[in-house]
Order: structure tokens, then sequence, then C-alpha cells
């Protein structure tokens, strides 16, 4: 692969895209990336997008988010103590939850978990 540079605009547009946290993330993609070359697409796709773990299904002709979701993987990715911390408890309280049935049982869990905090 040949180095193409992304401009900076461009690069600024594509690092905005949370699919995460942004239902029409594909659209948004597919409108950026409308108007740019093969080439710039491939180093865009192997730089930004990949890492992003959006991939691009030649077949469907369209990108997917591959990203998985968890409390755990939430609290990783905080830099600050006390919001590992926070999301650690809340990751636990809910798997306390997880297994519970009774309506009584989870209010009682969550009051304590309100209280704690």
């Amino acid at each position: 692969m040949s180095e193409v540079t992304i401009p900076y605009q461009l690069r600024a547009r594509l690092s905005q895209l949370e699919p995460s946290l942004d239902l029409n993330w594909e659209r948004e993609l597919k409108t950026i990336l409308a108007d740019v070359s093969p080439e710039l697409k491939e180093t865009v796709d192997f730089q930004i997008l990949k890492p992003k773990k959006i991939l691009w299904d030649r077949e469907m002709d369209q990108y997917r988010y591959q990203a998985q979701h968890s409390v755990e993987l939430l609290s990783q990715k905080f830099l600050n103590d006390q919001m590992r911390y926070y999301a650690s408890t809340f990751g636990l309280s809910l798997k306390s939850l997880q297994g519970l049935t009774d309506s009584l049982q989870i209010a009682r869990l969550s009051g304590k978990c309100l209280r704690a905090n």
C-alpha cells in the first residue's frame, strides 16, 4: 500500500465518528467518504476505521461496527481512578442484579448501591 496522507479536515471528521453513541454513524461515514479516492479510502480504513472496529464489507457494500461493550471494558478505559472504581462497582452491582428474580431483593440491592455512594 502506498502512503497516502489523510487531509486534516477529513481526519478530524472521521475521528469524531463514534458508532457506539451514534445511530446514524454509517450514513455519516458514507457522506464523509463519498468524494474520496479509492487509495485514500484504503488509508482511512487502515489508519482510522479499523482501530475503531469499523470494518468494510465489500460484498454487502456497507460498513459494520464490530466492537464489544461491557462495563468491565468501559472501566478499563477510564484514566481517572475514581471513575474506574465507580464503573467497577457498577459492573459488580449489575452482575448481582442479573441473578435476582424477586422485586424486593432487587429494590434492596439497588437501595444499598445508591446509599454506598
